[in-house]
Parts: C-alpha cells; sequence; structure tokens
C-alpha cells in the first residue's frame, strides 16, 4: 500500500510535530486540513510517478496498468474484509469464502430468474396487447365487411325485384304467343291426324294386297322346292351310285349335307329332353335290339382352348362335345360357342393313333392334352390336370369302342358321308377317314 512508503511515514511524523505547537483547536484544525490536502497532492503526484515508472518498466499503457492495481487492491480489500468477518464468525476462511460465493451465485441466479419472469411477462403482456389489437381489428373489418354485404344484398334485392318485374312481363307476352301457337299447332295436327288416318287405310290394303300375293308366291316356291328336293334326292342317289361302281367314297351333296345337319340337330335336342327325363333313350327315342351296347358310353363337352390360326402363339376358344350316346357317340365336334350354333369341325377318334395328356410341368399344369391323327398333334388346353385327364379317358375309350362303326354300317361310306356333312356345315372341302373334316393345317384350321 502506499501509505506505508519511506516518505508517508516523514510526513506524517511532520504532522504529530505541528499539532505539539501551542495553537487554538481551530487554527489547528484549519492548518492540519492545509497539510493533510497538501500531503495529498503531494502523495497523489509521487504516486502517479511511481505508477508510470512502473507501468514503462512493465511495458503496459499506464491506464492498464493502474486499473489492474486499483482491481488488485479492491481484490486485496475484499478478502482482508472476508478474513475479519470468517475471523469474527469463528469459521475458516475457505469455507467462509466458499459460502460467500455460494450467496453471489444463488442471488446472481435469483437476479437472472427474476429478470427473466420481468421479461417473459413482458413478452405476455405485449401478446395480449397485440391479439388486442387483431381482435379489434377484425372486429371492425367485420364491421365493415358486414355494412358492404348488407349494401350490396338491398342493391340484389332491388336489381331481383326488377328482373322479376321484367320477367313476368315477358312471360305474359310468351304465355299469349304460345296459345296462338298451340291453336294453330292444334289445327295442324287435326289436319295432319285425318290425312295420316287416309294413308294408313291406304296402306293397310296395300299390304293386305301384298300379303296375299307373297302367300301365293310363297306357296308356288314350296311346291318348287319339293321338285328340286326330288331331283336332288335322284341326282344323289346317282351320284352315290357311280361312286360305289368306281370304288370311291361318295360324294357329299348339298341336299345331304342339309339334311344331315338337320339331323344333327335334332338329335341332340331329342337327347337333352331325354336326358331331363331320365329315360334311357337314344337319340331321342326308346331304346330298341339295335342300340344294346350303345347307351352308357361317356359324354364329353366342355370348353377348351386351341391354337389360332390367324396369329401364331395364341390360343382361342372352343366348344368340344362328343357325338352323343347313338350311332355318333365316337365322333368328335369342335363349335366356336357353347351354344353350338356354328359347327367348325369334326374328326371320328378310331383314325387317331394317339390320345394323350402333356408330359411337360407347365403342360399339365395348364391342362394340355394331344390328339395325334396321321403323325400331326392337335394340341387342346382344358384348364386343369384333373380336366385333360377326364377328356383323355373318355376319349380313349369312346376310341376303342368299335360298335359305333359296325352300328353305322359300312365304315368308308357312313364315315365319309358324315365327315363330307360336316364339312359343308363348316364351309370346307370334304375329308377322308385319315384326316380331321375339312383338313388342317396352321393357317386354316377352322378349330
Amino acid at each position: 500500500p502506499a501509505d506505508s512508503t519511506p516518505e508517508s511515514k516523514k510526513k506524517k511524523k511532520k504532522k504529530k510535530k505541528k499539532k505539539k505547537k501551542g495553537k487554538s483547536p481551530s487554527e489547528d484544525e484549519t492548518t492540519l486540513e492545509a497539510e493533510v490536502t497538501a500531503d495529498g497532492a503531494a502523495d497523489a503526484e509521487a504516486q502517479q510517478e511511481d505508477d508510470v515508472k512502473e507501468a514503462d518498466k512493465l511495458g503496459v499503457p499506464l491506464e492498464q496498468f493502474q486499473a489492474a492495481k486499483a482491481e488488485r487492491q479492491r481484490v486485496a480489500a475484499e478478502e482482508a474484509q472476508e478474513r475479519a468477518e470468517a475471523k469474527k464468525a469463528g469459521v475458516p476462511y475457505e469455507q467462509f469464502h466458499a459460502a460467500k460465493l455460494e450467496r453471489e451465485q444463488n442471488s446472481a441466479e435469483e437476479a437472472r430468474e427474476k429478470e427473466a419472469r420481468e421479461k417473459a411477462e413482458a413478452e405476455k403482456r405485449e401478446r395480449e396487447a397485440s391479439e388486442r389489437a387483431e381482435q379489434l381489428a377484425a372486429a371492425k373489418a367485420t364491421r365493415e365487411q358486414t355494412s358492404r354485404a348488407e349494401q350490396e344484398a338491398k342493391e340484389a334485392a332491388a336489381k331481383a325485384e326488377e328482373e322479376e318485374r321484367e320477367r313476368a312481363k315477358e312471360e305474359r307476352l310468351e304465355a299469349g304467343k304460345k296459345a296462338a301457337a298451340e291453336r294453330k299447332a292444334k289445327a295442324e295436327a287435326e289436319a295432319k291426324a285425318k290425312a295420316e288416318a287416309e294413308a294408313a287405310t291406304k296402306k293397310a290394303q296395300k299390304e293386305s294386297d301384298e300379303a296375299a300375293a307373297a302367300e301365293r308366291k310363297q306357296r308356288a316356291a314350296e311346291r318348287k322346292a319339293e321338285r328340286l328336293e326330288a331331283e336332288a334326292k335322284a341326282a344323289a342317289a346317282k351320284e352315290r351310285e357311280e361312286a360305289a361302281a368306281k370304288g370311291l367314297p361318295p360324294p357329299a351333296s348339298q341336299f345331304e349335307t342339309a339334311a344331315n345337319a338337320m339331323q344333327e340337330l335334332k338329335a341332340k335336342d331329342d337327347a337333352e329332353k331325354a336326358a331331363a327325363v331320365g329315360a334311357d333313350e337314344t337319340n331321342g327315342r326308346p331304346l330298341s335290339p339295335d342300340d344294346e351296347g350303345v347307351v352308357n358310353v361317356p359324354k364329353m363337352e366342355g370348353s377348351v382352348l386351341r391354337p389360332s390360326s390367324k396369329k401364331e402363339g395364341e390360343w382361342v376358344s372352343r366348344w368340344l362335345s362328343t357325338g352323343g350316346t347313338g350311332k355318333t357317340a365316337d365322333i368328335l365336334c369342335c363349335y366356336k360357342s357353347k351354344e353350338k350354333k356354328k359347327l367348325l369341325n369334326a374328326m371320328k377318334l378310331y383314325i387317331a393313333t394317339d390320345i394323350r395328356c402333356g408330359t411337360e410341368p407347365q403342360e399339365q399344369e395348364e391342362g394340355l392334352f394331344i390328339i395325334t391323327v396321321n403323325g400331326k398333334d392337335y394340341p387342346f388346353k382344358a384348364g386343369s390336370p384333373e380336366s385333360a385327364q377326364e377328356w383323355v379317358g373318355a376319349l380313349l375309350r369312346l376310341q376303342k369302342n368299335t360298335q359305333f362303326r359296325a352300328k353305322r354300317g359300312s365304315v368308308v361310306d357312313a364315315d365319309a358321308a358324315a365327315d363330307a356333312s360336316a364339312a359343308q356345315e363348316a364351309g370346307a372341302a370334304a375329308a377322308s377317314d385319315e384326316s380331321l373334316l375339312s383338313g388342317y393345317n396352321p393357317s386354316s384350321d377352322p378349330m
């Protein structure tokens, strides 16, 4: 400290000597104050000089040195005060200092919390004020909008009222025009109805005359058809005789083709009727001695897929059906649809050299079965392995049963005639016993 320097001690001794001189108290006090003031100034100057020297010695600015010195003096004073208080309280200085630091820390924490609360309250007040301002502005905007809406509603009502008056006026004018038009239309309709009635009378008379003429023409056509039928039968018989004499299959005439087609449809209908009532009939008629062993044969029909003849790699849906329970049971027919309106192809099962299911895993999964004729495979897809096996089993049983050909008579003659009939219906050429009816090639297969 500055008071402990030798110069300050000399100044204190001088002050004591001066006090011992005999002077009045007031003079002594005045003199002492003057001396103290002078000494203080001198001490300050001396201290300033010492500080300058120390700052230069350390190489730091004077202000920085003095500030650091003041801080050291303050810390030393606080430490001395703390030590005195700790001694007075009878506790170690370190404990006293730690407690003081904790109190100061708590005080600072409380100050920060207080500041945070005050800041939060200020923000809350500011937010509430902002919300009140927004509410007031919204209320004002709502009032203004309501006022505008009311004004617009009044204007719209006035405009609608004016439009309603104009519309009523136009409706009255339209009603008058419409009434006049209705009167005119009524008069025209009456005139038109009268004219149509007269025309209908004339038309009915004309249609009656035409119907009578058509009936006469139809009777004449029927008589002509009967005559042509008789001629066709005679020509067909002659052709068969000539073919038999030459050892050839009998040719199919147009009459026989139509007759066979009609006979096949009739047999189908008769068989369905017999199945409905549960009667043991063959082709719609009661069993006879000639039919022994013919019934109770497999009857199969269902939807299958066949390779398309138009696009390679594609398959088309067809309806397969065995011939029935009579003499045609071993003939497999292929129709375009379940309704059997169009026979596409037919084949005699006994000419097939092999009937089998597919062997590859994918073929088995798709229900593939194959009919081989003259070394050529004709594939079908039944949809499942079980269905394919059912088809193959039924077709094999029909193929091995020879009684159907025996019942038809000459195998060559009867089967060739049946093939020719089906081929004529499908629009293809007649085929022999060794081929499908109308033949088969990948580009023209009608199945």
